[in-house]
């Protein structure tokens, strides 16, 4: 008898069989994951499963991952929506490993925000307001920064790191940092290994 007929002798049952497993099987996004399914599927077909059932997954199958986001709520603001990120800030090219500041991987979080700054800074952008940091960041980096936290940076005032000022987003004024002469140095000191928080 030849293997590749079925029972009833037509290849095109297998051919439909193969269909529906790779149609039940498609929905598996990794691609090792949904081979194994597909031959285990097989595997059940040929050995004299349901004919038009698909079984249920073995346990030791790996299930595929629940990706579960967060929703992030903010509070409504009083001066109306929140500021967009500015065009010069959106073209702004930052390289992940522009000359003369640290590596990203050694540093705090607070000096990731001064890292953005001085980058901007280093490009004639002068003072960023926090979501601009934050895209920044993630388009760099593809690290996440709530707005919230890069506020936290206003900690580093009292230092000489930043200063607050007013950038204007639009028709919107919003608080934003700009880097100083310290957080500046700061920077250097960290880049050239000599860390001193």
């Amino acid at each position: 008898m030849d293997p590749w007929r079925s029972p009833s002798g037509h290849m095109s049952d297998y051919s439909e069989m193969l269909k529906r497993l790779e149609e039940a099987t498609k929905v598996i996004s990794d691609d090792s994951l949904r081979k194994i399914a597909f031959e285990r599927l097989l595997n059940h077909e040929l050995s004299g499963g349901e004919k038009h059932s698909v079984p249920k997954p073995h346990k030791d199958l790996p299930e595929e991952p629940v990706v579960r986001t967060r929703r992030v709520r903010s509070k409504p603001s009083a001066a109306g929506p929140a500021p967009s990120v500015r065009n010069v800030v959106d073209a702004l090219d930052i390289s992940p490993d522009e000359a003369s500041l640290p590596a990203w991987g050694t540093l705090s979080q607070l000096d990731k925000y001064l890292w953005i700054l001085e980058a901007a800074h280093l490009k004639s952008v002068d003072g960023l307001s926090p979501a601009e940091i934050s895209k920044l960041i993630y388009d760099v980096f593809k690290e996440n920064h709530q707005t919230n936290q890069v506020n936290n940076i206003k900690t580093r005032i009292k230092r000489g790191h930043v200063r607050a000022v007013k950038v204007l987003s639009g028709s919107t004024n919003t608080t934003g940092y700009q880097i100083l002469k310290g957080g500046i140095d700061h920077l250097r000191t960290l880049a050239s290994g000599s860390v001193s928080e």
